[in-house]
């Protein structure tokens, strides 16, 4: 509900899951943060993200073959998974065209019997690109400017939230 685009049934739930879904929906409870690292973006649900940009992610999510592909072919679900299949067409040898032959292509036609694996990756890319910056993992954050790269190694050296 708060990182996600959808709404649960509030008459099925208990009392006070209730009181909170209503008492959220009335202050306009969200996620919000000034930061979040790389891993938490990545682990955050693509297809239905809160936070993405909804008529255009509705649009490219409409069921198709390639989303078809990137769902059951690739198993694709999170934003890590959306920006590894991405950064897949970013290989040197890679052309811009169904019949690529690329180390990355072949491997994706073989291990994972997609038909056309550049239609994949430029949808992938499509659909990350309805990310705001924020919630983006694909550009720069916070944690590449801090020292030490920051995150939770980062935290247990005690170079962040020391408390």
């Amino acid at each position: 509900m708060f990182t996600q685009d959808w709404a649960p049934k509030v008459s099925a739930l208990p009392e006070d899951l209730r009181a909170m879904i209503s008492a959220a929906r009335k202050y306009g409870l969200r996620q919000e943060g000034l930061a979040f690292e790389r891993s938490i973006l990545d682990a955050m649900t693509m297809w239905s993200h809160g936070m993405a940009e909804q008529e255009d992610l509705r649009k490219l999510s409409t069921e198709s073959a390639v989303t078809r592909c990137i769902r059951l072919n690739h198993k694709a679900s999170t934003v890590g998974e959306f920006r590894t299949l991405a950064e897949r067409a970013k290989h040197v040898s890679h052309r811009r065209h169904r019949e690529c032959t690329c180390p990355e292509c072949e491997e994706m036609i073989v291990s994972q019997r997609c038909a056309n694996p550049d239609r994949c990756y430029t949808r992938a890319e499509a659909i990350l690109d309805t990310l705001p910056p924020k919630w983006d993992p694909r550009g720069k954050h916070p944690e590449d400017y801090e020292e030490g790269g920051g995150g939770k190694d980062a935290r247990r050296r005690g170079g962040l939230g020391d408390f």
